[in-house]
């Protein structure tokens, strides 16, 4: 199975504040938001912008709040309907915001070697019994 490895580092830290995680390919931004806010013990919540510099903004639409990019310049995606591969086998980095923190996520490497295809089993394993946790929609 192909995974990404990832290096999670929180904006405008000195010392550079940061994580390093592997994650399974064909996984949503959705799924990726909530394994971000676990690795960095975020409240989980829906509230969640990725964007890919004047590119595309992805994000949780709900009643409240239209999708809707921050300038003209960009798309619009719904995050739980687009899948990471299409941008992490193209992308350097994407910038993650959540609860008033950014993030810059480098995608550092992608794999599919025993190692990592142990991982995503692991994390898929995982993932599927997080399925039915519920987010409190703000």
């Amino acid at each position: 199975m192909k995974t990404y490895q990832l290096k999670i580092i929180i904006k405008k830290t000195k010392p550079p504040v940061w994580w390093r995680v592997i994650v399974p390919a064909g996984i949503t931004f959705s799924t990726l938001a909530f394994l971000l806010d676990g690795l960095t013990q975020n409240e989980l919540n829906n509230r969640f912008l990725f964007e890919f510099y004047r590119k595309v903004h992805l994000f949780e639409a709900s009643e409240n709040v239209p999708l809707k990019p921050r300038n003209a310049e960009c798309d619009a995606r719904e995050a739980s309907d687009t899948f990471i591969d299409d941008y992490f086998d193209v992308e350097k980095w994407v910038s993650y915001s959540q609860n008033g923190t950014s993030y810059r996520v480098e995608i550092e490497s992608t794999g599919d070697n025993d190692r990592n295809r142990q991982i995503s089993q692991r994390l898929e394993a995982d993932l599927k019994t997080c399925e039915n946790i519920q987010v409190n929609k703000l």
